[in-house]
């Protein structure tokens, strides 16, 4: 299997929302013009978690479908994802009780807001914690909020190879449209769900099953041989189809819901999710374009190779650092200001690189020894 550089760029994408809505929307003075603007600009970057889920489906429903029959599908399979999961999130986990052990006593101003609440840390080590926090109403300690959405995507890795080996190949396609129809319904009928309306849908596996199983369809759409021809033959109905998702994704950017908003539950997330698979459709299919070009473009690619271990840490990182900048307001008003911003952008990409070439690319390449088996 090679692999698609416009699915790095893609991450690209994705990490870099992330990292807009996470590490600078919260700095913006809304009182001044230009960071309301800015911030109105910025709407919908918090969607970039729902880029990563159909990305999510798309790559490993590829997996699926054309590795599933070997012999040793499943030993491989967990053993690839345990070494590319793993390692750098109990690494987080271990940051985090380090911290909440030795550092918050000592300098609770720093620590102390990352630090609390606190719920138990076997919710976090069994990929349990959106769970808990569905029953809640709150995301947990802030040091470890982002983990919410890898709880969900194991929960996927968990379903989807049942759903891919139990459906007969001629009804897959069917079947996965039938459960992507489901999810709004899901989310519809438990919207009024306590404590916080919303809030369980939006953090429990089958409230984003639309997302993770549209990025599946995707890929079933490109190993389909009539399918795949369609798409390359039709290349202009396809560009069409995302330039009227686009529009649809511009009616909500401009209607400024909240991600919990009764709309986002029924409509919105999906709309978004087709948006997203289409656009990664044209992105893998397409020979020329702007799509391609963009996913294409060198730094992007470099920001999707590092994305998990950046998606994980930019939060306490840059976080830290605002509060370790002595006196240093947390809006931004100066230049000063400003400085403070790139730094704590800059520092989780520079940590999340290191993670990447000392541990999670040697890690993968450990995994991909582990080779699938056919009978002959």
């Amino acid at each position: 299997m090679k692999r698609i550089p416009e699915l790095d760029g893609i991450r690209g994408l994705a990490i870099l929302s992330i990292l807009l809505w996470h590490c600078i929307a919260p700095r913006l003075d809304l009182s001044l013009d230009w960071s309301l603007q800015l911030m109105k600009g910025m709407n919908l970057a918090w969607t970039g978690v729902d880029l990563f889920f159909v990305l999510s489906g798309f790559l490993i429903g590829g997996i699926l479908l054309d590795q599933g029959r070997a012999n040793n599908f499943f030993q491989v399979f967990y053993v690839r994802r345990a070494l590319r999961i793993l390692p750098p999130y109990f690494l987080l986990l271990l940051s985090y009780l380090v911290t909440k052990m030795w550092l918050a006593p000592t300098k609770p101003s720093e620590a102390a807001g990352l630090l609390v609440p606190s719920p138990p840390l076997w919710i976090y080590g069994t990929f349990l914690q959106n769970f808990y926090f569905a029953g809640t109403g709150a995301s947990g300690t802030p040091w470890l909020s982002a983990t919410w959405s890898l709880a969900v995507e194991e929960q996927f890795y968990l379903c989807l190879p049942l759903v891919v080996f139990l459906a007969p190949p001629t009804r897959l396609a069917p079947l996965l449209m039938g459960l992507i129809a489901a999810a709004p319904l899901f989310r519809i009928l438990l919207y009024d769900l306590p404590p916080v309306p919303g809030f369980a849908d939006y953090v429990l596996m089958p409230g984003r099953a639309d997302a993770l199983l549209i990025g599946v369809l995707g890929a079933w759409l490109v190993r389909h041989e009539p399918a795949r021809q369609w798409l390359n033959v039709h290349q202009g109905w396809l560009r069409l189809a995302l330039l009227v998702l686009l529009a649809g994704v511009v009616v909500l950017h401009q209607s400024y819901l909240g991600y919990i908003a009764f709309p986002m539950m029924a409509v919105g997330y999906t709309w978004l999710a087709l948006f997203y698979g289409c656009l990664i459709l044209v992105a893998v299919t397409a020979t020329r374009g702007v799509v391609r070009a963009i996913t294409r473009l060198p730094p992007l690619r470099y920001l999707g190779n590092i994305s998990y271990a950046l998606y994980l840490i930019h939060v306490p990182v840059s976080k830290l650092i605002y509060d370790a900048w002595n006196g240093q307001s947390d809006k931004v008003h100066s230049g000063s200001d400003a400085l403070v911003m790139v730094l704590a952008l800059l520092a989780p990409i520079v940590m999340a690189a290191l993670s990447w070439h000392l541990m999670e690319r040697p890690l993968m390449r450990l995994g991909h020894s582990q080779r699938y088996r056919f009978d002959v």
